[in-house]
């Protein structure tokens, strides 16, 4: 329970220092905010979504008890760092892939959710449905089976926090020096702010959470060099707020207000 504790103030902490430095180096300019109470209203619905989406796939992937057991054994004999390598390309591979899945036509509208916000910012970035959640949490929750740093407590906890922190930290409006050297690897704001372009075809691009590699690699890549700063943000139609918090697309499809 402290642990779970520490670990949710880290949490907080982190999301709480990025808020503070977009406010102090903003990577763009945004118009006042008229979604702030929405999306506090979303962050209490993805905990919830990822209370239940976590202890279903956990419970899923228990049934394969037998193979799961007989793969740790192998790990069992890495060394500690390749077991935290394994980690961390598995999880962030397949969660680029399972984005990549959410913005296939089947599964767009229980993604769109999390593209419905205007303003690119800590709290936004934890919008999503609870099919958005679940398939997001898939591939880390597979990678913990895979290798299991939980028998590492201190590395287990850091890199928990540290994938809660980077997912405030893509979402954020913070100016990163260097930003176009080091999206040779990583993913930066300016890097993601691309991904969640009105223009569907943007928004179909750079779809990495840690490592940039995946959308260079597999021709998702777009250069946010070449992308204004003033992009507008969101959805590039309308729906009903509820409509997009459970997933089900708009009874007819109409512009967003601010296209009209």
């Amino acid at each position: 329970m402290d642990n779970l504790i520490t670990e949710l103030g880290l949490e907080l902490g982190a999301g709480a220092l990025m808020w503070l430095l977009a406010l102090a180096f903003p990577f763009r300019r945004m118009s006042p905010n008229d979604e702030f109470r929405w999306d506090l209203c979303a962050v209490a619905f993805a905990f919830c979504f990822a209370l239940l989406a976590g202890s279903t796939l956990s419970w899923v992937y228990d049934r394969f008890g037998g193979l799961v057991a007989l793969w740790q054994q192998a790990v069992d004999a890495w060394p500690p760092a390749a077991t935290v390598a394994g980690y961390v390309i598995f999880a962030d591979l397949s969660s680029y892939v399972a984005h990549r899945v959410l913005h296939t036509k089947f599964f767009w509208h229980s993604h769109a959710f999390h593209h419905s916000s205007r303003h690119l910012y800590v709290l936004s970035g934890l919008r999503g449905s609870l099919v958005h959640v679940a398939a997001l949490f898939a591939g880390p929750i597979l990678a913990l089976s895979l290798f299991p740093i939980y028998e590492l407590p201190l590395v287990f906890a850091l890199v928990t926090v540290s994938q809660v922190a980077n997912q405030h930290y893509t979402h954020s409006n913070v100016r990163i020096p260097f930003a176009r050297y080091l999206e040779l690897v990583f993913v930066t704001p300016r890097y993601h702010f691309v991904h969640h372009s009105i223009d569907r075809h943007l928004s179909n691009s750079n779809f990495g959470f840690l490592f940039s590699l995946w959308d260079r690699i597999l021709g998702t890549y777009t250069d946010p060099g070449t992308i204004r700063e003033d992009e507008p943000l969101g959805l590039d139609y309308s729906n009903a707020k509820w409509r997009l918090l459970i997933g089900i697309p708009p009874r007819a499809v109409t512009p967003p207000h601010n296209l009209r």
